[in-house]
């Protein structure tokens, strides 16, 4: 983050720097509470510049975040693709084809597992090792 008196600091002798031929004119300059000169619209110029900055920081912040987000968005999409090299996911098409479904069905009926869920889960790993066979 931005160290705000170090910038107001750096501003101001900027000003004055910039400033300094108007050094012997009182309406543009005067004393402050250490008795040094200083530009009479560094603090309202100084003000603008922190709004700003504020503003750019928000910017920033907003960013990080966006930034953030890709970052996970493409570790997740790196473990997908992991997974999918690895074997751990197969292709399947949209629509089973005939094949598919007398796999499916055949090792449904077989399952004899006890309930319905159980026999689904063998027959959707038989249709799956039957996909994978067509395509070795």
């Amino acid at each position: 983050m931005i160290d705000l008196e170090k910038e107001r600091e750096t501003f101001k002798q900027k000003m004055l720097n910039e400033h300094y031929e108007y050094l012997d004119k009182d309406e543009q300059f005067e004393k402050n509470k250490h008795g040094e000169f200083s530009w009479i619209g560094t603090n309202s110029d100084f003000d603008i510049w922190q709004m700003c900055a504020e503003e750019k920081q928000a910017e920033i912040n907003d960013l990080k975040q966006q930034i953030a987000e890709l970052h996970a968005s493409r570790a997740s999409w790196v473990e997908y693709s992991q997974k999918v090299e690895s074997g751990e996911f197969v292709l399947v098409p949209k629509e089973p084809a005939k094949e598919m479904f007398r796999v499916f069905y055949d090792a449904f009926n077989l399952a004899n597992k006890g309930n319905t869920a159980q026999n689904f889960k063998v027959a959707y790993k038989a249709m799956i090792e039957a996909v994978e066979k067509d395509h070795e």
